[in-house]
């Protein structure tokens, strides 16, 4: 049980578990390395489901004679999708949401703000995101204790 608890600190995992289990919490602060270790084992969730699916044959869904299908990325990758790839986006969008909206709190930035993230003017939010969040309370709370920790070490 310790070996996996090692593990798990060594891989920063918890901040993707955390993330579902907070799923619904949009209250609150995430700081810079919750958020993109969050982002990245999503990513790398989602490229393993593909791989997996594209190697065993059970990419059956065939959207290539939709006019839609030009948008979409992975479609431009595979013309066929398997139903786990279909089933994972919609399930780990609001985990997704969730966090990013936590991550604007951070930076003391409305939720709201995520509305942007269906125009192209949502590629801004892409500047808070990277830069470090608040290290004082604001108006969504207090900083996360990692983040705390981090910049006052005493």
């Amino acid at each position: 049980m310790k070996k996996i608890s090692r593990i798990l600190n060594f891989t920063k995992i918890q901040y993707f578990i955390e993330g579902f289990k907070n799923y619904a919490e949009f209250k609150g602060r995430v700081n810079r390395s919750e958020y993109w270790l969050f982002i990245l084992y999503w990513v790398i969730c989602y490229f393993l489901l593909v791989a997996i699916e594209n190697s065993m044959g059970l990419n059956k869904i065939d959207f290539s004679n939709y006019s839609f299908s030009k948008y979409i990325p992975l479609l431009q990758y595979s013309k066929k999708v398997g139903v786990l790839t279909l089933i994972y986006r919609p399930v780990t969008f609001l985990p997704s949401l969730s966090i990013f909206i936590r991550r604007l709190h951070d930076r003391n930035i409305s939720g709201w703000w995520s509305l942007t993230l269906i125009t192209p003017l949502g590629l801004l939010l892409l500047i808070p995101l990277i830069r470090r969040g608040n290290e004082n309370v604001n108006k969504y709370g207090s900083p996360s204790i990692e983040n705390a920790i981090s910049t006052n070490p005493l």
